[in-house]
């Protein structure tokens, strides 16, 4: 009986709960990890690390995040420079449970986050979902903003896609580094405990 409820729990989170970048108020972020992946790679020319950060869920280890910048720092809106974000995955999610999620959490901080009209967003959308892959543990997803420019989103193979829409990059990081992001422990992982405060 143990062993199916078990087996239950752990398909419910598989299809559901480890499909999201942003994780329930169990998740936890540690900026001293030393687990393998986004940690021990180079940062993207011109650019310096300014955080980096685990998430888990009751123990199991979904992805390591690190940020990178021009300044080294991410202040105020940080928008006004070159970042990326490299997540590596350590869970099987697919493009379409990444997108979902996405649409999510910028339900969440619609209030927050200045969004485009609703049929951009879904526009996002329906490119995320076709440009990223499934992602499983070994890959990484590294996306590059370029202040009042494209974003570009890169994997293990190369280029993944390009959106040109310049709002598309501030309103995708704001994701992880606005203040009232639904993983403050990761966000100040990432950005650092006293620094990047509105």
């Amino acid at each position: 009986m143990f062993k199916l409820l078990l087996r239950f729990g752990l398909s419910i989170l598989a299809t559901g709960l480890l499909a999201s970048p942003v994780l329930s108020t169990n998740a936890w972020a540690s900026p001293e990890s030393t687990a393998p992946g986004s940690f021990g790679v180079s940062a993207p020319e011109g650019l310096a690390a300014v955080g980096r950060g685990s998430l888990s869920w009751f123990g199991l280890e979904i992805y390591d995040a690190i940020l990178w910048t021009e300044r080294g720092d991410f202040t105020g809106p940080g928008f006004d420079q070159r970042l990326a974000l490299r997540i590596d995955y350590h869970r099987n999610i697919t493009s379409s449970k990444l997108a979902e999620r996405t649409r999510k959490e910028w339900r969440r901080l619609e209030r927050d986050v200045r969004l485009p009209e609703d049929a951009t967003v879904e526009q996002w959308l329906v490119a995320l979902e076709s440009m990223w892959p499934d992602v499983g543990p070994g890959d990484y997803i590294l996306t590059v903003v370029e202040p009042g420019g494209p974003t570009r989103f890169e994997g293990a193979g190369g280029e993944l896609g390009v959106i040109e829409d310049p709002a598309f990059g501030p309103a995708f990081l704001s994701i992880w580094l606005h203040p009232r992001t639904s993983r403050p422990d990761l966000r100040t992982a990432l950005v650092g405990s006293d620094r990047g405060q509105r």
